[in-house]
């Protein structure tokens, strides 16, 4: 894939998207639950490794950054989004680096605010994974402050197929 330009992040007055051309229902239904239940509890913890291959697969992946160290935990599916080999611990620079830079004012704008006032955010971005190749993701994030250390967790979804078929029409 190359590196055409595509429509830039659009977030609404509160950091939020709407559902975006393309997504589903049943696809926000699925991430506000995953959303949700991680406002509880570790969802990397408890996510079996079936359900992790499954949202993987759909381009879903869970994600969470200690806030305290920065320290970075994926599911797979964040794995493959960026390209990345697994195993490793993400390097939260390295990671943010992959960002266009509108993608990545965007985000520390959002993110910063969340932490600020404990909320949440969602938005589209692009990146640069690892091979080389633009690619589009949905991001959901909220500030967890249960627990030990305070956090940041949420769902990024590859959207870079229905990114793509948008602007295609």
């Amino acid at each position: 894939m190359n590196r055409q330009s595509l429509s830039t992040p659009r977030a609404t007055g509160h950091g939020q998207l709407a559902v975006g051309s393309g997504e589903t229902q049943r696809q926000r239904g699925l991430i506000d639950a995953l959303f949700a239940a991680g406002a509880e509890s570790d969802p990397l913890s408890m996510l079996h490794p079936a359900i992790d291959r499954s949202l993987a697969m759909t381009g879903i992946g869970l994600w969470q950054c200690c806030l305290a160290t920065e320290r970075l935990r994926w599911s797979q599916g964040v794995w493959d989004l960026f390209a990345m080999e697994r195993g490793e611990e993400p390097a939260r620079g390295l990671t943010v680096a992959h960002y266009l830079p509108e993608s990545r004012i965007e985000l520390e704008r959002l993110r910063s605010k969340a932490v600020a006032t404990g909320g949440s955010f969602r938005m589209d971005a692009q990146i640069i994974d690892s091979r080389g190749e633009l690619r589009w993701m949905r991001i959901s994030a909220l500030v967890d402050r249960s627990g030990p250390s305070a956090r940041l967790h949420g769902v990024k979804q590859d959207i870079t197929a229905e990114r793509l078929a948008a602007t295609a029409i």
